[in-house]
């Protein structure tokens, strides 16, 4: 009997697993622009979410991608206007993919490099270069809500689980209402006091080369429990200072910890958004994460920590003179790479694809920090998932394709 029920509930989810890709195929044949992109996205999340251990040919049948290949052929566009289309059509296949956040959506064989091709590009303008696509991508904002549809949902700035911490007595409640804009002394506001005065007093340090270096302002905030620690009101606390105005203009976040809640978080403004990816909010947050240490000094240091992650990571970025929210920042999303080739050639086919390589892919050096791009012929893999541009006859020779 147990095993009989094992079988219906395997059953179950199966046909589970069958309806919702019925009901993607059918709205995709119906959809349009923006909406077809979320249906691709929304069926690579629906794979990813998947958990139960099959052979790759169970698995594409059991959550198919719907992601068709799409033939684009320009015609009478200016050069600018084609490196802005090609542009767009990169950063639409990195969305597809959910901007490479499944480790493995191909399950890809070891040593093996999978893609699917998003796009089949027919180029209209002689003599687009790599400089070219480059120089625009670094210095043009991308606008995502020009591709993405209302039910797109960002999981960013959810935080990461704390381990286990000991809250002080009596215990402190704060608000964030009642939170003040940073001045230029501390920028950590621990009613609580986890946090020793040399403790805060790196912090600030490693807050202030961020203020000045990297042009970005922000607060961390400690407390046993913060009431209202919510993502809309995180973004009203990020309104009332400051950080976020109508124009968007201002680059900021916030780090709040709850310790009741064991619960930390990292929000952004919307142009660090675009450049931060989720995995990455959660590598910034790992000394938190994994600190060994649950005295308050142990505490102290890893939050320390974390203030020169914030620091080392944004101050890089800086340095690299990429404007934030870019097609840049958003196609490398600061641990990958694009593959583009030394010139696009009138007439001859190119195949804007998504690559996931195996896990044993031989890791990358290089003397730029955190973004980076690369000429197909400059080395043979990146150890990441990303994006690549290369003519279509030479997909084959790349990587496995998948429909």
């Amino acid at each position: 009997m147990k095993t009989l029920t094992i079988i219906i509930g395997i059953f179950a989810v199966l046909m589970g697993f069958l309806t919702i890709s019925a009901v993607y195929q059918e709205a995709y044949s119906q959809a349009q622009d923006g909406a077809s992109l979320d249906i691709c996205r929304n069926s690579v999340l629906l794979r990813d979410q998947a958990t139960i251990t099959t052979a790759q040919e169970s698995l594409e049948k059991i959550t198919p991608l719907q992601c068709p290949t799409e033939d684009v052929d320009p015609d009478g566009i200016t050069k600018d206007e084609e490196i802005e289309q090609v542009s767009d059509l990169m950063s639409k296949c990195w969305y597809m993919f959910a901007e490479g956040r499944s480790e493995d959506i191909f399950q890809t064989e070891a040593g093996e490099r999978t893609c699917h091709v998003c796009y089949q590009y027919l180029p209209d303008n002689e003599g687009i270069t790599s400089d070219d696509l480059i120089s625009f991508m670094q210095s043009k904002q991308v606008n995502p809500t020009s591709f993405r549809t209302v039910n797109s949902q960002s999981h960013l700035g959810d935080g990461v689980d704390l381990s286990e911490l000991p809250p002080t007595e009596p215990a402190t409640t704060i608000q964030l209402a009642s939170v003040a804009a940073p001045d230029a002394i501390d920028f950590v506001d621990d009613p609580a006091n986890y946090v020793s005065d040399t403790q805060e007093q790196k912090i600030n340090d490693n807050l202030r080369t961020v203020f000045t270096d990297a042009n970005i302002t922000g607060n961390i905030v400690v407390s046993d429990k913060i009431q209202g620690l919510s993502r809309g009101n995180v973004h009203d606390l990020m309104q009332r200072v400051n950080l976020v105005d109508d124009n968007q203009s201002t680059s900021g976040f916030y780090l709040t910890v709850s310790v009741s809640d064991k619960r930390a978080r990292l929000d952004l403004t919307p142009d660090l958004q675009t450049t931060i990816p989720e995995q990455s909010i959660s590598k910034l947050l790992e000394p938190l994460r994994s600190a060994t240490s649950l005295n308050e000094d142990g505490f102290g240091e890893a939050l320390v920590a974390t203030s020169e992650n914030i620091e080392q990571r944004f101050v890089g970025d800086t340095d690299l003179s990429v404007e934030r929210g870019s097609y840049y920042s958003y196609l490398t999303q600061g641990r990958t790479g694009v593959f583009l080739p030394d010139e696009l050639e009138q007439g001859t086919p190119y195949a804007i694809s998504y690559v996931s390589p195996s896990d044993d892919q031989e890791s990358f050096t290089s003397d730029v920090p955190y973004l980076s791009w690369f000429s197909r012929n400059d080395l043979e893999g990146v150890p990441t998932n990303h994006i690549q541009l290369i003519p279509y006859s030479d997909i084959i020779d790349t990587c496995n394709v998948r429909s």
